[in-house]
């Protein structure tokens, strides 16, 4: 808790990404490996994994649905685009190394709504890696 207090406070990459290391390896790695069928559900932990690591049967049916063709041309994406997942290790790793885990983004946001861009906010109450429950910093 003391090295994500000190990222927050300074949102240096370095030290952000040595403080998610630092929570992964001591919290989350045990929690997160129970993530699969019947399992630990790391999206509610008040219920069990469904199915994968994903834990629900409705994950499948958002990529299939995200990645028709008409959906793309109606969201505006880009030619080339080679698909969309529901998770990417490629993206997480991304945002661990900008130090984006331990860092609020509210300025971010505030700019997207001040500008009347439309945004979506996710905000799991029971959710390990999305909980916003509790304000752990001022």
């Amino acid at each position: 808790m003391d090295l994500a207090k000190v990222c927050y406070d300074h949102p240096d990459p370095a030290l952000c990404s040595a403080a998610q290391a630092v929570c992964w390896d001591g919290v989350i790695k045990y929690y997160d490996g129970e993530s699969y069928a019947g399992g630990r559900n790391r999206f509610d932990i008040t219920v069990p994994c469904e199915i994968d690591d994903i834990c629900y049967r409705q994950g499948d049916w958002i990529e299939k649905y995200l990645n028709k063709k008409h959906v793309w041309k109606a969201l505006g994406v880009p030619a080339g685009y080679k698909g969309f997942n529901l998770s990417s290790n490629i993206i997480y790793e991304a945002f661990v190394l900008t130090g984006d885990t331990g860092i609020s983004t509210e300025p971010q946001i505030l700019y997207l709504l001040d500008s009347g861009i439309d945004i979506l906010v996710y905000q799991g109450m029971f959710d390990l890696a999305c909980n916003t429950a509790v304000s752990l910093y001022p």
